[in-house]
């Protein structure tokens, strides 16, 4: 009967201790998106002139993973949208564009709440 019970506190003990390992790796991923998400919004608040060709580089990264530029644009597109691209931030209900406005700019949304 001692044994047992020890066994199962051992047992309760090892899976809290995984648990607390999972949840601290999930505080790491986090962070880190957290991370690389101030670091883009740095690099785009830069005046384009300003931006560094490692600069550069970190935003491709980001754009080359977004769908939506894959048949749209090219590596060397890609790269000068990079260099143009502004960082703008907008209160809720703000009207990013009206019916019928001539498309002048696209837009990578980090966090919204659509209205």
């Amino acid at each position: 009967s001692q044994a047992l019970a020890t066994a199962h506190e051992d047992q309760l003990k090892q899976q809290t201790n995984q648990a607390e390992e999972e949840e601290r790796k999930m505080r790491e991923a986090m962070q880190e998106k957290l991370d690389r998400i101030e670091a883009f919004i740095r690099i785009l608040k830069k005046p384009a002139e300003q931006r560094t060709e490692p600069d550069i580089n970190k935003l491709f990264q980001v754009i080359d993973n977004i769908p939506y530029f894959d048949n749209r644009a090219n590596r060397v597109q890609k790269r000068e949208i990079c260099r143009r691209a502004i960082y703008e931030q907008h209160q809720e209900g703000y009207p990013m564009f009206e019916y019928g406005d001539l498309a002048d700019k696209a837009w990578v949304i980090l966090g919204c709440t659509p209205v």
